[in-house]
């Protein structure tokens, strides 16, 4: 029968609790994770003065309190995931199971967590018609997350209409129809953002003292994020109607001339894909037996870049308006002069570096 997990608490009050809490779970420059307290955890398992900086930033989680689970008996029935990462989200995860058994196609995966797992016994059961799993044990870094797509360019304002000729009195022309007017140009789409960087995988430590079946464990860092397609350039507005000539008796106006179409606006530039992930450090112990762990490192992958955005069309010229009595019609207005410029697709992310698993006896 599967035990209940038990939560003991690691009190950690200052730099040396902190170094000794280090020193006791990880090797040396291993990698825990981007910025000021992933390179201050290494500084701080090698004995050496902290900047200034750091001494700030250390003041500022020291005391700390980090969690250590324990598990009796653990059984992984056929097929299923354990996603340590999910099971246990605040934190580092600190993990000591005293027998583990894995039924066939199961595996056990953590993603973006510094990992300090140790396992009393693992044995592995095989159970006829289990799904194939291409691992035991996952050990991965996060992907990055895909940049947002640039939205689209507004369309133009249609130009307004002109006003139709007046009638001054009978017999007598009146004042012309007016010239529709033109229409405003659409509006570029903007860029895409760029996808973010895959996670190096994080620092991992697993121990186990007895093993006496074939255990792979797959390191892969993360993939980086695809860039945002670019927005789409908006449509040039339409130009306005060509106001009307009038009749006056025997005379008329002129009908004004329609009014041009605005350009398309410009398609905005894709975002670029994000890096894959660099490398990271798996250390692998086993009381007896190191030779029956199957080690696969795998390359992350960059993001893709994003699609381009595309020009906006152009706007459609005013029509003419129509003569009075004896008079001319208007022109009508021309079409815009340009279609939109698409933008330029995002370049794709670089793919990262494969991750390393040391494997040796305790």
């Amino acid at each position: 029968m599967e035990q209940t997990t038990n939560k003991t608490i690691i009190n950690l009050q200052n730099k040396d609790d902190a170094a000794a809490y280090l020193k006791k779970n990880f090797a040396k420059n291993m990698y825990f994770g981007e910025g000021i307290l992933g390179m201050m955890a290494n500084r701080i398992w090698e004995g050496k003065e902290l900047t200034e900086k750091e001494q700030t930033v250390l003041s500022t989680v020291l005391p700390m309190s980090v969690g250590s689970y324990q598990i009796g008996d653990k059984v992984l029935k056929k097929g299923t995931c354990w996603n340590l990462s999910n099971e246990y989200p605040d934190g580092n995860i600190n993990l000591e199971i005293g027998t583990l058994t894995m039924e066939s196609g199961s595996s056990i995966v953590c993603r973006g967590k510094v990992l300090n797992l140790t396992i009393g016994s693992l044995k592995k059961v095989m159970v006829p018609g289990a799904p194939h799993a291409y691992y035991d044990f996952g050990i991965f870094g996060r992907d990055g997350a895909n940049g947002s797509n640039g939205s689209n360019g507004s369309a133009g304002n249609n130009g307004a209409d002109g006003v139709n000729g007046s009638v001054w009195s009978p017999g007598i022309a009146g004042d012309d129809g007016k010239d529709g007017q033109n229409g405003a140009p659409g509006q570029a789409g903007r860029d895409g953002t760029s996808g973010q960087n895959g996670q190096s995988v994080l620092a991992a430590t697993i121990r186990i003292k007895d093993l006496n079946d074939p255990l792979t464990i797959l390191a892969k860092p993360g993939d980086g994020g695809n860039g945002g397609k670019g927005g789409d350039g908006g449509k040039g507005g339409n130009g306005g109607k060509g106001g009307d000539g009038c009749d006056t008796g025997c005379e008329g106006s002129d009908g004004g001339n329609g009014g041009n179409g605005g350009n398309g606006g410009d398609g905005g530039n894709g975002g670029n894909g994000g890096d894959g992930g660099c490398g990271g450090t798996v250390n692998v112990f086993v009381g007896k037996n190191p030779n029956m762990v199957n080690i696969v490192t795998n390359l992350s992958e960059g993001g893709k870049g994003g699609a381009k955005g595309i020009g906006g069309a152009v706007g459609e010229g005013g029509a003419k308006g129509t003569g009075g009595k004896h008079q001319s019609d208007g022109n009508n207005g021309s079409n815009g002069q340009s279609v939109g410029a698409n933008g330029a697709p995002g370049n794709d992310g670089r793919n990262g570096t494969a991750p390393i698993i040391n494997v040796s006896e305790m």
